[in-house]
């Protein structure tokens, strides 16, 4: 399907969530978000910032195996996976390299992604899927800013810093021993080279 006001071709459900929220209550019925492809899946927007007052974003996120997101943490942000479907497994560390996390979460698991922790994640099951949510809202916005049709250059998510509280870290060593296999694609450094 495409948009008319934007151009772009948006999967089945696709509900532009300015025509509905804003603020006002609304309802999505089963397979409707303001949706996004990114990351060799789709990406649902439930809820953004703009109709939560500022308090909170929630997104479904889906697709079959895939390499690890780059990682990343947030300044003010504090997130939330809970597994639906399938597997993924979730990087998390704290900034000082003290404490790390690894694990495969499966349905019915949940992971707390803390302000300033660095973390990533990847599908590791067939079928995948999971809710996400971000408080305060704001991040979110992220999805819909990813390259849907290759890994986001890093220059496009160094600009993505500077409107969405996200700082990405794509040198950061997560992905070591039997990990290397989901390691994101790498990525040209920042000078170009």
């Amino acid at each position: 399907m495409t948009t008319p006001a934007t151009g772009k071709i948006h999967p089945d459900g696709y509900v532009a969530l300015d025509a509905v929220a804003m603020g006002a209550p609304y309802v999505l019925r089963a397979g409707e978000a303001q949706h996004y492809l990114a990351h060799g899946g789709l990406r649902s927007v439930l809820a953004r910032s703009e109709d939560t007052h500022g308090d909170l974003g929630i997104f479904v996120n889906s697709g079959g195996p895939s390499r690890a997101t780059i990682p990343h943490y947030h300044r003010h942000t504090t997130e939330f996976i809970y597994v639906l479907e399938g597997t993924t497994r979730v990087w998390l560390e704290d900034k000082e390299g003290d404490n790390r996390l690894v694990d495969d979460l499966q349905p019915g698991d949940f992971v707390l992604l803390p302000v300033g922790w660095v973390h990533a994640w990847a599908f590791t099951g067939t079928r995948n899927r999971y809710l996400a949510a971000n408080s305060p809202g704001g991040f979110e916005k992220a999805l819909g800013m990813l390259n849907p049709e290759q890994q986001t250059s890093l220059k496009d998510l160094r600009a993505m810093e500077e409107t969405v509280d996200v700082v990405w870290l794509p040198e950061w060593d997560f992905f070591q021993g039997a990990d290397a296999q989901y390691a994101p694609v790498p990525m040209a450094s920042e000078s170009g080279d």
